[in-house]
């Protein structure tokens, strides 16, 4: 089964990228954007995804065959985004197969918002 599959990876300065390049291109990826690109994954260990259990099985899959190609650290990141089951209907889904997401966002704090509190003082 082809899916579509949109993959960011965050490798830090020492990540096997020369390895990561090679998946890439193997799998003929577009790029979409820093460390953001696309392709079209063909899926051996399910026929169709129509359960949680075959999204697990997909999942799994694109996990380890990316681990059998790339050298992959303990600080390394890859999110993968595709239309999946998941709880009784197909959508678009995200999750991390390698790493998690970080405590707190680079931009937390960037919008310059007022966080209006009353204070009076006497």
């Amino acid at each position: 089964m082809k899916q579509l599959v949109f993959l960011s990876y965050d490798l830090g300065i020492h990540g096997d990228y020369t390895n990561l390049y090679k998946w890439l291109d193997d799998h003929e990826a577009s790029e979409c954007g820093d460390s953001f690109c696309k392709f079209r994954y063909e899926f051996t260990s399910v026929t169709e995804d129509t359960s949680n259990e075959d999204t697990h099985k997909m999942i799994e899959e694109l996990r380890l065959d990316i681990k059998s190609s790339i050298n992959i650290s303990g600080t390394d990141r890859f999110y993968v985004v595709s239309e999946m089951f998941y709880n009784g209907q197909k959508k678009m889904i995200g999750t991390f197969i390698y790493g998690r997401r970080k405590q707190s966002n680079p931009w937390e704090g960037a919008s310059n918002k007022e966080d209006y509190q009353q204070i009076l003082d006497e």
